[in-house]
């Protein structure tokens, strides 16, 4: 028995670890920004990013660094399963999006006391787009777009996607949307704003698990602002919901949909499916009159 457990310790010595180092990295630019996107990081922002042109020229003089596809093309799809942990580029339809693919434990964020902006120029383009990803977090960031968009495109999306952190940001239009959730679980929104987008304010489809904590929801306009579609677990908790236009919210599919402690002020549309959700300690101010729920 004895040499049966040196025999062991021995083993386990020669067991590897596996666990990752997480490395910081401090960004200044947007050539600086988009090469540091790898998972097991932390990502600084130093200043604004103003990305312009920048995606475009990479693309063009830099092919080796950053790969561009077409998500129409059969061939391109075929390529983007092979990407991981790495970032890469799509065509929309006035310039380029910035992609993730299978990224893991990485963090974005502003310097503490500071938000820096990540703006970007095409207006059909998501400012931040991440696909089977997870653990990751945006913190303390200002996002959005120099014009309007329509049809397509928004600040920050995810799909296929695992534990996913916003706090303290700054999500603004003119972006269709502030977030786009889909086929994703476990997103804690916090601290945060979603302001001034062209189409709505979040579209969230087939997802579980998500908290919206102390927010504020303001001026978004023109269609219905929270889309919740087959979906499970939502809860918007101390939110601010303001001046909005379109209908308030629309719900299909979805179980355990809750508002608590909510303020909604909702006098430019319908307020849309608000009876098919629990509402607990809301003040809702809205076309036809002012209603108070209350636990």
């Amino acid at each position: 028995m004895k040499k049966l457990l040196t025999a062991l310790s021995m083993l386990m010595l020669c067991v590897p670890s596996f666990s990752q180092e997480v490395e910081e990295i401090h960004v200044y630019d947007a050539i600086s920004f988009v090469h540091a996107l790898r998972s097991n990081r932390v990502v600084v922002v130093e200043n604004n990013i103003d990305f312009e042109n920048e995606l475009e020229n990479l693309a063009k003089y830099n092919p080796d660094e950053i790969k561009v596809y077409r998500e129409y093309d059969k061939g391109d799809l075929k390529e983007l399963v092979k990407m991981t942990n790495y970032p890469y580029l799509t065509e929309e339809n006035d310039g380029m999006q910035l992609n993730l693919r299978e990224v893991h434990n990485l963090t974005i964020r502003g310097p503490k006391g500071t938000k820096p902006l990540l703006r970007i120029q095409p207006r059909y383009a998501y400012v931040l787009r991440f696909t089977d990803s997870d653990n990751i977090r945006l913190e303390n960031l200002v996002m959005g777009h120099t014009e309007g968009g329509y049809c397509e495109g928004g600040v920050v999306a995810f799909e296929d996607c695992r534990d996913v952190t916003i706090d303290h940001c700054d999500l603004y239009g003119c972006g269709m949307e502030g977030i786009n959730f889909t086929r994703s679980m476990e997103l804690k929104f916090t601290n945060s704003i979603i302001r001034d987008c062209t189409y709505q304010i979040m579209d969230i489809d087939t997802s579980r698990d998500i908290l919206f904590d102390n927010c504020i929801f303001t001026r978004n306009k023109e269609f219905t602002q929270l889309i919740l579609r087959g979906s499970l677990n939502i809860l918007f908790r101390n939110c601010q919901i303001l001046n909005n236009q379109g209908s308030l919210i629309s719900v299909s599919g979805c179980e355990n949909v809750k508002m608590e402690n909510c303020n909604i002020s909702h006098d430019f549309g319908h307020l849309g499916d608000i009876e098919d959700i629990v509402l607990e300690g809301c003040t809702i101010w809205g076309s036809f009159g002012v209603k108070e729920e209350k636990e």
